[in-house]
């Protein structure tokens, strides 16, 4: 296949697809300016659930344009349709408009049967950037240069590049830019729902317009199908939810439209297949009294069943729900169940609360075609397990969406919108031993469903209320924690740098951590925090990189000895009061653990590393190498193991003992994503579950117990649960955000040091990016910094 199809669009614009086997290519004359993108859409299909990784499942990706996909013309449209699956329909309708210089992309699904396990990239497109050179969006009034633009930083709602004589901005949902590749829709691909919520008539919309001019009515919402007549309702308070009993199944009724209450997926352990199920249909009875839900056998397997009841507290206008998988089988293991769903729309402009980095939010979300992904606990992505929308435009319209959990077991989260109002939350948990047949199980916590007034701040005190009841929350009275040095509790700034590499081994410094200029000077790097504690007059702490012999990333995680240039320096820095805090990791061991060589990773570490279901250690890559220029291959360990746990302990009570450091920064602990580790002998439940961050909080609670007085430990950006066992976050990561709001302060700050902000890296030469995060993070309450001397 190789065929060209060529529309006038606007007043004086050209558009010419190039369809081939290969994909799809838009090439776009306007206001005599060449424009090109590349579409690198595609379906990606979960085929063996978590089997090949440690928390993504093996999937195969099936290209949306190419050799199978159809195309039919009709006046002003290009339609292109393509067969994913004998199941499943992918359907791209190009629309240009007559008015503007504007291309309409709607993209929706169909399917014969419920998918699951399904992710997708649309409208990602390869541009090229000759004649692009500046980057802005919604709401953002001023322009960056496209080469000093984080990756994925996103953008609500648009995205704008231009050059001298050259306009694109392209609209969609969260769009954000690498390189020059342009995702409309960021986070379609940890998608994880049902494909057909984009329906024909609820399509995802993006928009591609070469001129500085809005959008025209192509871009409008088309009329809404005939909505149905709820049957029943649950009111509390003010909060009202409809619901449908079916003759096989149970939906929730929104807006006219009937959804699935809980969705969850078997497996057979002798086959293999899977057997996908949700409310909506294919149950054998299905019951609804004293505030109870029950599903039994779905198709026909007697031993699946699965309850929801749900509490009401009409005083607050809420609604629990408690989720109870039933499983006695003797072949199927659950893989993963989701709590109830719950529902939002409004024709008014309502922002969304996301939990990422320190809180932040999205606005007009309910006007925009949107999704959000977040794995809980994860600094990087959800720290705290709540959402929240809200109208801007009256008082008394909140939806609050949380799990409380006392555990803070692993779920993953998601949020999805489309441009006709409606909102979905969604949260689902990954069963334990889900490789074992009848394994059911209590979901835990509550899913808490809350009608509120207000809006960010007040969703957060509703949460704040819960979660002192939980063990991780740190215990403080008047003057703050008290099992926090004083000195981590009151210092107001911080610097890091890197040592001088020593050893041919060591390669170039990270872009975050690089000074903006380089220094020869081989003592620079304590003698210029000196100098900075002298300028400043206050007390300042100092996260230092690269002190160790091994290179950075390599030879892991023997960090013991150190440079031979590290003993002047400590003295010098002690001399000037200023408080040492050395890097090291506390999740990874290399798997050629001494100069390319397998020293002690077979040997001792190999049992206690994180394995997938085929009994394969996880392997991690960074920009770091081996002697022989191969990447360095560092395995995530398990923190039940008692290697790893024995490892620590000896090189943190070295490190204290034999250098006297204030601190240590123990990395990745508080930011990753907790492993659904396999290997049952390390004495945890395979899977899902509460036991990854159980097992480090109790690794925590063993190294504090040997940690000298008045000496701290951090770890890397903010997951609560961590919370009690550590004195510090590096908040690094929260300038990812855009419009970023203190949620995370409101309910931490003064329990645990929150420290510092990455301004060092793609941004470093933008003094007004730096001003501004440095004055948010003064009126958040968060020590300042993190920056080089």
């Amino acid at each position: 296949m190789d065929n060209q199809y060529k529309y006038h669009f606007g007043k004086n614009s050209t558009a010419l697809f190039h369809m081939d086997d290969n994909g799809l290519t838009l090439s776009v004359l306007s206001d005599n300016q060449n424009y090109q993108l590349e579409f690198k859409d595609e379906i990606f299909l979960n085929k063996h659930f978590y089997d090949n990784s440690a928390y993504t499942g093996e999937m195969f990706s099936v290209p949306i344009y190419g050799e199978k996909a159809v195309v039919t013309e009709e006046d002003q449209k290009l339609r292109i349709t393509s067969k994913i699956t004998p199941e499943l329909t992918a359907f791209n309708l190009f629309t240009m408009s007559n008015n503007s210089a504007t291309i309409l992309l709607e993209t929706y699904f169909e399917s014969t049967e419920k998918i699951y396990d399904c992710s997708y990239f649309v409208a990602r497109t390869k541009l090229n950037l000759d004649g692009l050179t500046q980057i802005g969006g919604a709401n953002i009034p001023e322009f960056f240069p496209i080469t000093t633009t984080p990756p994925y930083y996103g953008f609500n709602g648009h995205l704008i590049l231009k050059g001298e004589k050259k306009f694109l901005k392209i609209t969609g949902g969260n769009v954000s830019m690498a390189g020059d590749v342009v995702d409309a829709h960021t986070h379609t691909n940890f998608y994880n729902d049902d494909l057909t919520f984009y329906g024909k008539n609820t399509p995802l919309k993006t928009a591609y317009t070469f001129e500085n001019t809005p959008l025209p009515p192509c871009f409008e919402n088309k009329e809404e199908p005939k909505k149905l007549v709820p049957e029943h309702s649950i009111i509390s308070g003010n909060f009202k939810i409809d619901y449908h009993i079916k003759k096989d199944g149970a939906v929730f009724v929104h807006n006219g439209k009937e959804y699935p209450m809980v969705s969850m997926l078997f497996k057979n352990i002798e086959t293999g297949n899977t057997v996908f199920c949700d409310t909506a249909s294919d149950w054998t009875a299905v019951t609804a009294e004293d505030h109870e839900f029950r599903f039994e056998h779905p198709y026909g397997i007697k031993e699946l069943g699965l309850i929801l009841s749900y509490e009401k507290k009409e005083n607050q206008n809420r609604i629990e729900w408690t989720v109870e998988v039933k499983n006695d089988s003797k072949l199927y293991t659950l893989m993963w169940c989701s709590y109830p769903r719950m529902y939002f729309s409004s024709h008014e402009k309502c922002d969304l609360f996301r939990p990422c980095h320190g809180g932040a939010i999205f606005e007009n979300v309910n006007h925009t075609d949107y999704i959000d992904f977040g794995a809980y606990p994860s600094g990087f992505q959800n720290p705290l397990p709540f959402y929240a929308v809200y109208s801007t435009e009256s008082e008394k319209s909140g939806q609050y969406f949380a799990i409380h959990d006392p555990d803070g077991a692993f779920k993953e989260f998601y949020v999805a919108s489309d441009s006709f109002g409606t909102i979905r939350f969604l949260c689902r948990f990954i069963a334990e031993n889900y490789t074992q047949a009848g394994n059911g199980q209590i979901l835990p916590g509550k899913a808490v469903w809350q009608q509120f007034d207000g809006d960010w701040y007040d969703a957060t005190n509703i949460y704040k209320e819960y979660v002192q009841t939980c063990d991780w929350y740190p215990k403080a009275k008047e003057n703050g924690r008290e099992n926090i040095p004083e000195w981590m509790r009151d210092i107001p700034f911080w610097i890091m740098d890197w040592m001088p590499n020593e050893s041919e081994d060591e390669e170039p410094i990270p872009i975050s951590l690089r000074p903006n200029i380089e220094n020869d000077n081989e003592n620079a790097w304590f003698e210029t925090p000196i100098k900075l504690r002298e300028e400043l007059g206050v007390p300042i702490g100092f996260h230092l990189y690269n002190w160790h012999a091994i290179p950075f990333n390599n030879d892991y995680p023997h960090f013991l000895p150190a440079k031979k240039a590290l003993d002047k320096g400590l003295e010098k820095l002690k001399e000037a009061d200023i408080k040492i805090m050395p890097y090291i990791n506390a999740l990874l061991w290399d798997n050629k653990d001494k100069r390319g060589e397998d020293y002690r990773f077979t040997k001792d570490a190999l049992p206690g590393a994180v394995k997938n279901q085929l009994g394969i250690q996880h392997k991690l890559t960074y920009a770091a190498h081996e002697p022989d220029g191969e990447l360095v291959q560092l395995s995530p360990m398990c923190p039940s193991a008692k290697v790893w746990r024995n490892e620590l302990k000896t090189l943190i009570s070295k490190m204290f003992h034999e250098y006297d450091f204030d601190a240590i920064y123990l990395d990745q602990i508080a930011t990753r994503v907790p492993h659904l580790c396999m290997d049952k002998n390390h004495g945890h439940p395979p899977g899902g579950g509460s036991w990854w961050q159980k097992n480090y909080r109790e690794l925590l609670d063993e190294i504090n117990a040997i940690k000298p007085e008045g000496k701290a430990f951090t770890s890397e950006s903010n997951a609560e649960v961590y919370a009690n066992n550590l004195d510090g976050f590096l908040s690094w990561k929260w300038v990812s955000v855009r419009k970023h709001v203190p949620a995370f302060m409101q309910i931490y700050g003064g329990k645990i040091a929150v420290l510092g902000r990455s301004t060092n890296g793609y941004m470093k030469d933008n003094t007004t990016y730096w001003k501004y995060h440095l004055a948010q993070g003064l009126i958040n309450g968060e020590q300042l910094g993190w920056i080089n001397s």
